[in-house]
């Protein structure tokens, strides 16, 4: 019935689905839910980016000392639909666009490396089976004026600048071709999916328009039918904001959050699961709302998170629909220096007495109304990050105003304490994890521990782990570091981590080989290395190395000096493209006095947050020396209209401009 329901609810999309389908009050979850966990059951997964979940992998997972804990249920991760231009072999040659972190190179936009291969390849074997994944499907273009170009595409309204369904090169066409690709790869994997379709939909930030949303939604729900992704479930994320946006688009939550919830919903056809945003609890104005500041009415909340965690559980049970927290962490906790600021700007920090102390400030009232309210709560995921060593979250300790907020560093493992008592919650039988079945979907899928775990199990038992940790040894050499190291007995194959000294180790390299060149570094700065041993029944990781690449012709000095006077900050002018490495440019512009909360330097369209370091407002991507590229600089102002722009402009990426 309810595929029924969505391929001929299009051709009614435009009325009130309220008005065609009658819903009982307090309703049981529906009898045909999509991944529901079976036995009553609440599914965990942990998130949100391959950066965080290698480090969770290496920290937590692989770590005998926290042996007892359950692998997770599941991963989430996110996509987004990208320019081709920028990676040129990543999708079909018809395409115009390329699906990131399926298609194409890992991609990285300054907030967390996304990588499915290598999550879910990790995470199945972690758990020996086919883990279950939550996806967040980006579809705002709140980078370039909220013209909802995206999801006017896909709902097919055929506006001149989105084009026909029929027409090849209309963005319609493309972006439609785009979702078909991922909705297929998602079907081929073989695991229980969660798709969150533009997800935070009523988010300020993302400048949705309901009507454009609900029939892009509906499209995109229809079209897993017609694909036949059977273990594909649609998930409809609010963003449980306590602040109010503009009530012209939708967005105030506030007095009424039930209406409001009923003005953005796409219908029970086209929704398997009901997403909720938890950043904060009951606690919310001693901790993330506590630096309320009347002439920013964006710090004083209108309404409570509770208000509409628990409106979203009352809508979830009216319609009959399974619930899951698609996003959560302590918003604004610090639970490596074990203190806390506010969410609008890093300011009242204040200490917590200890790690017990920040389990209660959340985490004790976080998992107390899971456990309140799993007749339909039935998954949860967590943000495991350390949103500091991210640039796109990066907040400055006293900062007034951050662009993207402070979310500080909330990867559980940060303290001891808030991991013992992790450990704990986690052994609580209703909790689903790795090897937990999941019901819906076909009969491949209906399972997190696929038919694939006995094959998986029986040749993991066969083979014995890596003999020992390698023992490399590097060389530094210009812009690159060679290293090398002895064979290791029962290893498949070798995984080099490596990142700045003493910091994370988030960039990979994988190899079959004992002797590996890491190229693409920065001369003058010295790197840490560790080399892993893998095989099939886990692995083995050396000590961590160091060497400092130099050479002749790249190193930062040696650039300035080449130069001369064009090396200089003042030569580089105001905006443009300046040197890092020979692989890694840095799209910049000079701060001209904005008391900006909001910025964004974009590349070929795509645009992501600067950092404001040293006088300007910067974003590293990679790039080809002498290759050129459009880029354009946008920033809040206060003067109309509120926002100075410099145009797309072509610049080109050389060595003669190095930032301060």
């Amino acid at each position: 019935m309810k595929n029924l329901l969505r391929l001929s609810g299009l051709l009614f999309s435009g009325l009130c689905l309220s008005t065609l389908i009658s819903l009982p009050s307090q309703a049981a979850i529906e009898a045909n839910a999509v991944n529901l966990p079976a036995n009553n059951k609440v599914l965990f997964l942990m998130g949100q980016d391959t950066t965080t979940l290698r480090a969770y992998k290496t920290d937590v997972l692989t770590n005998p000392a926290h042996s007892t804990l359950p692998k997770p249920g599941g991963v989430t991760l996110y996509v987004s639909v990208l320019p081709k231009a920028t990676h040129p072999n990543s999708a079909p040659a018809n395409a115009t666009m390329y699906v990131s972190g399926i298609e194409g190179p890992p991609v990285d936009n300054n907030n967390g490396e996304v990588n499915f291969t290598e999550t879910l390849g990790d995470y199945d074997l972690l758990a020996n089976n086919k883990v279950a994944l939550a996806v967040g499907l980006y579809l705002s273009d709140e980078w370039a004026s909220c013209g909802n170009q995206p999801l006017r595409a896909i709902a097919g309204t055929g506006d001149v600048d989105v084009g026909s369904a029929t027409n090849p090169a209309s963005l319609t066409y493309q972006w439609r071709y785009a979702m078909d690709r991922m909705i297929n790869y998602f079907k081929a994997s073989g695991r229980p999916v969660y798709l969150r379709i533009g997800y935070e939909f009523d988010g300020p930030w993302n400048c949705y328009n309901q009507t454009f949303y609900k029939n892009a939604y509906r499209w995109i729900a229809t079209r897993i039918d017609q694909l036949g992704a059977t273990n594909v479930a649609t998930v409809w994320q609010a963003a449980t904001y306590p602040d109010d946006g503009d009530p012209a688009y939708g967005y105030q939550v506030s007095p009424n959050p039930a209406a409001h919830y009923e003005s953005w919903y796409p219908g029970d056809a086209y929704v398997d699961w009901i997403g909720i945003s938890f950043f904060a609890g009951s606690n919310y104005l001693t901790h993330q709302w506590s630096c309320q500041d009347g002439s920013k009415p964006w710090t004083v909340p209108d309404v409570a998170p509770r208000a509409l965690q628990n409106a979203l559980m009352t809508f979830a049970r009216n319609h009959g629909k399974p619930a899951m927290i698609a996003e959560s962490a302590p918003q604004a906790f610090d639970l490596r220096n074990l203190n806390y600021s506010c969410t609008a700007a890093r300011q009242n920090t204040q200490n917590f007495a200890s790690g017990q102390a920040a389990w209660n400030a959340f985490f004790s009232d976080y998992f107390q109304w899971i456990n309140d309210n799993r007749d339909h709560l039935r998954a949860v995921a967590y943000i495991n990050t350390d949103w500091q060593s991210q640039s796109r979250w990066y907040c400055a300790p006293g900062a007034a105003s951050c662009a993207a907020g402070y979310w500080g560093i909330t990867s559980i493992q940060a303290n001891t304490q808030v991991m013992s008592n992790f450990k704990t919650e986690m052994a609580k039988t209703f909790y689903a994890h790795a090897g937990s079945p999941i019901g819906g979907g076909n009969s491949s899928t209906s399972s997190i521990a696929s038919s694939t775990a006995t094959s998986s199990a029986a040749s993991s038992t066969a083979v014995a782990p890596p003999s020992t940790a390698p023992q490399p040894s590097a060389t530094a050499g210009n812009a690159s570091v060679n290293l090398s190291w002895s064979a290791i007995s029962n290893a498949t194959s070798y995984r080099i981590n490596y990142g700045f000294a003493t910091g994370s180790l988030n960039s990979t390299q994988l190899t079959n080989s004992t002797n590996v060149t890491v190229s693409g570094l920065t001369n003058g700065y010295a790197y840490d290395f560790t080399v892993a041993a893998i095989n099939s029944s886990g692995e083995k990781v050396s000590g961590r190395v160091t060497a400092t690449p130099a050479g002749s012709s790249s190193s930062r000095s040696s650039v300035a000096s080449s130069a001369a006077a064009s090396s200089t900050a003042a030569a580089c002018g105001d905006f443009g493209i300046a040197y890092s490495n020979n692989n890694t440019m840095v799209l910049y512009h000079k701060n001209n006095g904005w008391s900006a909360t909001w910025n964004y330097l974009c590349l070929n369209g795509d645009c992501r947050a600067g950092t404001l370091t040293n006088g300007y407002y910067r974003r590293s991507v990679s790039g080809v020396l002498g290759q050129s590229y459009p880029i354009e600089f946008k920033v809040q102002q206060a003067a109309a209209p509120g926002q100075y722009m410099t145009g797309v402009q072509t610049k080109t990426f050389t060595n003669q401009c190095v930032l301060p």
